[in-house]
């Protein structure tokens, strides 16, 4: 089978990412259902990519019942069909297995609905995903730790912006020493998308008065919070801060 320039994007989002639903491949790398289908079962075919229903990744967990909202806005029913990269193929990409675990397919699911996003808002921006990219920058960046590894990273020579999803509430310990590590990093903004809206006054108390941190809906992607700026639109936000810290001329 001869891989397509398609083909090696989709592969290289379910590397990056650990999954993907047919729907999120389908609404950004096909004109129509059929083409998407009829090439993802070619891909399956020669064992570049698997898929599974949904139901075998999230309705198997006890706390399925909880994940209902969230299933309903990603457009998720029990027969959508969620792809992963095949584990013979995977033995060149062996990284990417710390995403395949069940806990962390929701997640990933949301974080691709960011991702397609925050491409569409910085088309010119490299997006360098998980731990392998992070950790390769923590060897030449001692200000970038291998254990504070953030969901996304968009990058150019004005800013560095680590993005992170918060799903689930975390420890007030935990929080505590991201923020802290943020706040000293390299990164020139720290975005932070919320799933839950009373997470948000823990995470704002987190950030204190740094204008580094903004917090954004994972509906509104593009209307940020920021304790020094109020609301705004992603790019202002993006833009004014790079002004103020003097990486724009």
């Amino acid at each position: 089978m001869d891989l397509t320039d398609r083909d090696r994007k989709i592969i290289l989002l379910l590397k990056e990412q650990g999954f993907a639903t047919f729907e999120q491949i389908r609404n950004n790398f096909f004109p129509d259902k059929t083409t998407a289908s009829r090439r993802l079962k070619h891909l399956e075919a020669f064992l570049y990519i698997r898929s599974e229903l949904a139901k075998n990744y999230l309705a198997a967990n006890d706390k399925s019942t909880s994940y209902f909202p969230y299933l309903m806005s990603l457009g998720i029913h029990p027969k959508t069909k969620i792809y992963y990269l095949n584990s013979i193929f995977r033995k060149q990409f062996p990284e990417t297995n710390r995403l395949l675990k069940k806990d962390l397919c929701l997640h990933q699911i949301m974080l691709n609905e960011i991702r397609f996003s925050l491409e569409k808002t910085f088309p010119d921006e490299k997006l360098v995903l998980n731990d392998p990219d992070h950790k390769l920058l923590s060897e030449i960046d001692l200000t970038k730790r291998k254990e504070f590894t953030p969901d996304l990273m968009i990058l150019n020579k004005k800013y560095s912006i680590a993005v992170e999803l918060e799903r689930t509430a975390k420890g007030m310990n935990r929080y505590q020493k991201k923020f802290w590590y943020y706040e000293d990093s390299s990164f020139t903004h720290v975005l932070y998308f919320y799933v839950n809206e009373g997470h948000l006054k823990a995470l704002r108390s987190y950030a204190g008065l740094s204008r580094k941190f903004a917090f954004s809906h994972y509906y509104k992607p593009n209307l940020v919070i920021s304790n020094t700026f109020g609301h705004m639109e992603l790019i202002d936000w993006v833009t004014k801060l790079s002004k103020l810290e003097g990486n724009y001329e």
